[in-house]
């Protein structure tokens, strides 16, 4: 993967904006031959319509708040279309944003490096499709990424780059490590994703809530450091098995796992794992891998639950570390999965059925429950035939007084 520092000879260059001189654009009524005047005029309150295919011939460089609708139009640069650093970016209206070499991504997010809230916000509607490298890239700001939030319903398809190097659906930057006002990414369930390398790359510390379809090649999900909040959709991996993978100082190595985890000091690590429903899947290797960059590394698995899902894999779902065994003994509480997870079971028993291992409470147990409710209703039962007896007896006591 490539090396991204590379970015800043990019980012402190000027940023010029041009396009062809037939383009038209639309900002509240009024019509636009040049891009740049269109851009300026535009803001979240009155978009800036396209209303045709524009090719920059340079990024363009966002720092205000603005919606760009691309009303079924594909909007395209060299390298890297949107660079969005401090603003509020909302694409909307069907179309593409496309690179045409890849290299970076389609939008690349930068924080801020002094801890602002809400300091850059994307918002990409469900009609919207990122072409390039990778579909977002959330990028260190002298080692910084405060305030990013993502709100992701679109379409995003990663390419391999000029270089050959494979593609990332969303990535965050390794250099960001504070645990205070992180990236937020949150896909929604009309999100789609598909790479040929990593679906989603977290190398940087951040929080992922996750609802959407993400189909990766290498990895579905490959994980470095933060939280991740798993709540419904799809994750699945379709490349070959590739453990055991090594470690990767700069990038993410492919492993064919649904969900990859690589623990090594050289990241933020204290990673947190949630998921409460959804499919993680891998085709040809296991559900989840774990791994450390060397014998003394710890795992980086700060905690993992599973609550609820489905978990589909070739081989074992779970293939993990002895160190993340000690640290996470149980950690299953409910779902069903391709192979016996007895060992990490935390609470619940296993019942195996339609080549399933489901996780299922002892309350489920419906034989048992019956049983219960008989046992208790007998001591009633007695009771009620002993008054009852007791009731007749008295009866034909006084019968048999008076009819003397």
């Amino acid at each position: 993967m490539k090396k991204l520092y590379l970015l800043l000879l990019l980012f402190f260059s000027p940023t010029l904006v041009f396009a062809s001189s037939t383009s038209l654009f639309k900002v509240n009524g009024s019509y636009y031959e040049s891009f740049l005047e269109a851009y300026n005029a535009a803001s979240l309150d009155n978009p800036l319509i396209i209303l045709s295919d524009i090719k920059l011939d340079e990024s363009l460089k966002i720092s205000k708040s603005i919606e760009i609708n691309l009303n079924g139009h594909e909007i395209s640069a060299p390298k890297m279309v949107f660079l969005l650093n401090g603003g509020t970016l909302n694409l909307t209206g069907s179309g593409t944003v496309r690179e045409r070499n890849p290299y970076f991504g389609a939008v690349v997010v930068k924080g801020s490096v002094d801890n602002k809230k809400d300091y850059s916000i994307l918002n990409v509607s469900s009609e919207v499709l990122l072409e390039g490298w990778s579909g977002i890239m959330i990028d260190q700001n002298n080692k910084k990424g405060y305030g990013v939030v993502v709100n992701f319903k679109g379409k995003i398809n990663a390419l391999k780059d000029t270089t050959g190097d494979t593609g990332v659906g969303i990535y965050v930057n390794g250099n960001i490590k504070d645990k205070e006002n992180m990236p937020e990414i949150n896909l929604y369930d009309t999100s789609n994703i598909k790479s040929t390398g990593p679906g989603i790359y977290l190398a940087g510390y951040s929080k992922l809530n996750y609802l959407g379809n993400t189909e990766g090649y290498e990895s579905g999900l490959s994980i470095k450091s933060g939280i991740v909040n798993i709540k419904g959709g799809h994750i699945v991996a379709t490349g070959p098995d590739k453990t055991p993978t090594s470690p990767n100082g700069s990038g993410t190595n492919a492993s064919g796992a649904g969900i990859q985890v690589e623990s090594n000091n050289s990241y933020a690590g204290d990673i947190e794992i949630n998921i409460t429903n959804g499919t993680v899947e891998s085709k040809n290797g296991n559900m989840f891998y774990e791994f450390t960059a060397n014998n003394k590394t710890d795992t980086k698995v700060k905690s993992i639950n599973i609550l609820n899902g489905t978990f589909i894999s070739k081989n074992d779902n779970f293939k993990v570390s002895d160190s993340f065994k000690t640290n996470n003994p149980k950690f299953i509480s409910g779902g069903k999965f391709t192979s016996n997870i007895q060992e990490y079971l935390k609470t619940g028993n296993i019942k195996n059925t339609n080549n399933y291992y489901q996780v299922v409470s002892k309350n489920n147990d419906t034989t048992k429950n019956l049983v219960i409710k008989k046992t208790n209703l007998l001591p009633i039962i007695v009771i009620i035939i002993f008054l009852i007896t007791i009731l007749i007896n008295i009866y034909l006591y006084v019968r048999k007084k008076y009819t003397k």
